[in-house]
């Protein structure tokens, strides 16, 4: 106490209201939107929230689970509506690769992307060759890329 550091931030005062110019504002919305309904499996509310959030707002319906096997009971009931499983690799109940064998069974030609925030080999292992992953923490709009490449697959 009474002793740290001070850091003063100065500011041209053009930078106050600054636009961008039109020439470089882009003429289209983002590809990366849609209409579709996705299953987003993620047990940490601290992580589901936003990506719920930045999927509807990208015009996504979404349906939420806590867990692995709350999507698999989700998928079975709501399988002719999803077209693409968003699902973390760890999970309590099921994790992510258990989750997706079982919806696989149900109907095999699902998209699914993993997310995960492990970057070892073992909690990748399960996953089907061809998985693709998404890492945490990872950009908004890295996220919505993805999520709409593997929908137009």
């Amino acid at each position: 106490p009474g002793h740290g550091t001070t850091f003063k931030v100065y500011l041209p005062s053009e930078a106050i209201g600054v636009t961008v110019a039109p020439e470089v504002q882009p003429t289209e919305p983002p590809r990366a939107r849609g209409k579709e309904t996705i299953l987003v499996a993620e047990d940490e509310p601290f992580v589901l929230k936003p990506v719920v959030q930045l999927l509807e707002k990208a015009g996504y319906r979404v349906l939420t689970a806590e867990n692995g096997l709350q999507a698999a009971e989700l998928f079975e009931r709501h399988r002719a509506e999803i077209s693409l499983v968003l699902l973390d690799v760890v999970m309590p109940e099921l994790g992510g690769a258990e989750a997706w064998e079982r919806i696989a069974q149900i109907a095999p030609n699902t998209r699914v992307l993993f997310t995960s925030g492990y970057a070892d080999a073992h909690h990748r292992r399960r996953l089907p060759e061809d998985a693709e992953v998404v890492d945490k923490p990872f950009r908004t709009i890295e996220l919505l890329e993805r999520v709409r490449r593997r929908l137009d697959e």
